[in-house]
């Protein structure tokens, strides 16, 4: 038989629950069922789970959490706090998250096959075959020139923050290229993607451009610092990505990351660094020809192909190393 606490009536019952966001025990008098409360643990906004008809709530009684007296509150909640708080008030169990999806193929098989999938087809298509049909359009209208070439920026844009997006879901477990024709990114949305990644070029480039801006050589010095950018720049983008702030670019958290993972972020570096390649020499093929003119729309897919396959590498990372990173994203 439990004590009484002094705030406790010898005859009342009392609930106990788990907390649906830390899952630690909560104590509480039977009277305060159906009520919000914070959690004394986690400090999450939790429903005491309804008592028995007999016992009636008295709204003027203080409420004890594991012999911790704490207020009602009206704090702001998201749907799903506010969606798992009815299914405690239900007595429901908590939803758990679906867990990830397992490949089918051997991993450095199946990474390759992250764009083939009706999403990511359909992205591809957007992608090469959009920008394609206005600039044919532009040929024969000449005035609309500007405008048409304003739509072809904003495609640009959109792929910029597709590639964006493909990270961030692979960062949360997908194998594939993610669904987003439900999405509707605004042009600021668009702008501020952008933005974040040529703010992460910039950075990694910055002490190289500056060498070569006092010096105006290209010696060992100047190969050091670019490579040492270009070592930098996928935890860099990484982090800017997940925090989805400038704030990832805090060399106190890019750099000790790097240290925790740096036999794994080497070679996600030399994975990367290859599919690059791929894509540089596959913009030597699309300059001005017969040839490339003819093989532009495959050979500018297979260039996207190669970027999502990069976006890809860069979010599994995350998902893989995400304790090792210590990032509170």
């Amino acid at each position: 038989m439990e004590e009484n606490t002094p705030n406790q009536r010898p005859s009342e019952s009392v609930i106990r629950f788990n907390c649906a966001f830390c899952r630690q025990q909560i104590r509480v008098p039977s009277i305060h069922a159906g009520k919000k409360a914070k959690c004394p643990h986690c400090k999450n906004v939790v429903i005491i789970p309804q008592s028995p008809p007999s016992h009636t709530p008295q709204q003027d009684e203080p409420l004890f959490l594991e012999h911790d007296p704490v207020k009602l509150t009206d704090t702001k909640m998201t749907r799903d706090q506010q969606f798992q708080m009815l299914r405690d008030a239900a007595g429901l169990p908590p939803l758990e998250p679906p867990p990830p999806p397992e490949r089918k193929f051997p991993a450095l098989i199946d990474i390759f096959l992250y764009p083939a999938n009706a999403q990511g087809l359909i992205f591809l298509a957007i992608a090469v075959l959009v920008p394609m049909l206005i600039r044919v359009i532009s040929l024969f209208l000449c005035i609309f020139g500007i405008i048409l070439s304003l739509f072809v920026a904003v495609i640009e844009m959109y792929v910029y923050w597709y590639l964006a997006q493909c990270v961030r879901d692979s960062a949360a477990g997908g194998i594939r290229a993610p669904d987003t024709l439900a999405e509707t990114p605004g042009i600021w949305e668009l702008l501020w993607q952008v933005f974040e990644l040529l703010a992460c070029l910039a950075v990694c480039a910055a002490p190289a451009a500056a060498y070569f801006g006092y010096t105006r050589r290209i010696d060992m010095t100047f190969w050091i610092l670019a490579g040492s950018g270009a070592f930098l720049y996928p935890m860099t983008l990484l982090g800017v990505l997940m925090f989805d702030s400038i704030n990832g670019l805090n060399p106190i958290i890019i750099i000790p990351s790097i240290f925790s993972t740096f036999f794994q972020y080497c070679g996600m570096v030399i994975l990367i660094g290859a599919i690059l390649y791929l894509l540089v020499q596959t913009q030597r093929i699309l300059q001005p020809g017969l040839l490339g003119f003819v093989l532009y729309p495959l050979l500018q897919a297979a260039e996207l192909y190669l970027a999502m396959i990069a976006a890809h590498l860069l979010g599994r990372f995350y998902f893989k190393y995400q304790a090792k990173l210590n990032w509170e994203v």
